[in-house]
This record gives C-alpha cells, sequence and structure tokens, in this order.
C-alpha cells in the first residue's frame, strides 16, 4: 500500500498525458516536479484546471446556464462539477468561468 505523501504518488498515473496537447504534458510533468507532500495536497486535476478557464470551454449564455435550479437538476449533482482546491470555488469542466451550488445548464448531467 503507497501512503499518502509517498514519493511514489506522483506517478500514480503514468500514462496521464501521453495523447495530450504538448502544453498539457509540460503541466503534468511539473506537477511530477512538486514535492511528494505538495503533490498529495492537490490531485494531478485540480493541478490541471488551476484557477483558469480553458479556451475549449462554453460561455453561460452558450450553455443557458442560469443560478437556479430546473427541479431536481443543479450544479451540485452534476458530474461536471468540480471545486477548487485553494479558492474553494465551484468549476464546471463545460462551462466558463464559475458556477453555483444551485445553478443549472442544458449540459446536466447526473
Amino acid at each position: 500500500m503507497i501512503e499518502r505523501g509517498n514519493t511514489e504518488c506522483g506517478n500514480r498515473y503514468p500514462e496521464a498525458g501521453r495523447n495530450a496537447p504538448f502544453g498539457v504534458q509540460q503541466e503534468i510533468a511539473a506537477f511530477r516536479e512538486q514535492s511528494a507532500e505538495q503533490r498529495a495536497s492537490m490531485p494531478l486535476l485540480y493541478w490541471l484546471l488551476g484557477s483558469g478557464t480553458p479556451d475549449f470551454k462554453q460561455s453561460a449564455c452558450d450553455s443557458a446556464y442560469r443560478d437556479r435550479p430546473n427541479g431536481q437538476q443543479t450544479c451540485v449533482n452534476c458530474r461536471f462539477l468540480f471545486q477548487e482546491v485553494k479558492t474553494k470555488r465551484l468549476v464546471c469542466s463545460q462551462i466558463a468561468p464559475y458556477v453555483s451550488q444551485k445553478g443549472w445548464c442544458r449540459l446536466w448531467q447526473p
């Protein structure tokens, strides 16, 4: 069993980024250069998401985003919702820039 913080944890996913664009490959390499303690405190996904919003995301307007739910459908129960580790802001992997836990858009998926 690998303990949290062990130096082996940085290479837990050796295939990560193999077919990714060059910029993503560079970010993964930079993540792996961090100390074991730093890597243990921030998963690779959060390292890649960071505080920025990739250009490929839709705008709130294009996704019909709104700050209120659609029945039981809300951002908080959508598969695309993530929380930034440092800022605790809610980030959607599909739309930019940030969302509300009570929000909803047409891209919602359980």
